[in-house]
């Protein structure tokens, strides 16, 4: 087993022990098909659900600027083992009738864990 798997090992085993600090959303991939329509312009989209636990934590107050990242943001942090997609802008995910849509997403680098940058609409 090589240090990659290792720390995938690590954060899936967190999640597991991670109690209740962990929450239950639906997580929705949004994805542009090629259908356009060139008289309106519209691209049509075509949207995926999963259902995966996130554990959402507050930035920093030295990390907030008010612009890239506002005081309202979250982050939300997901093994990238429990999510068979790689999350984009486009996408969101509801837990509590709360939506929080993806801002910004990066992996860690053990290529184990996503931490997405969450807003509300």
């Amino acid at each position: 087993m090589g240090l990659q798997e290792v720390f995938k090992a690590a954060a899936q085993m967190a999640f597991e022990v991670s109690g209740n600090i962990k929450t239950s959303v639906t997580y929705t991939h949004v994805t542009a098909n090629a259908s356009y329509n060139p008289a309106t312009g519209a691209v049509s989209t075509s949207a995926t659900n999963y259902t995966v636990s996130v554990i959402f934590d507050e930035y920093e107050s030295e990390d907030v600027d008010g612009v890239t990242i506002l005081n309202t943001d979250q982050i939300a942090m997901i093994p990238v083992e429990n999510l068979p997609i790689i999350p984009s802008n486009h996408d969101y995910m509801e837990a509590d009738s709360k939506r929080w849509n993806v801002v910004n997403k990066k992996v860690d680098p053990a290529n184990a864990l996503w931490i997405l940058q969450t807003r509300k609409p």
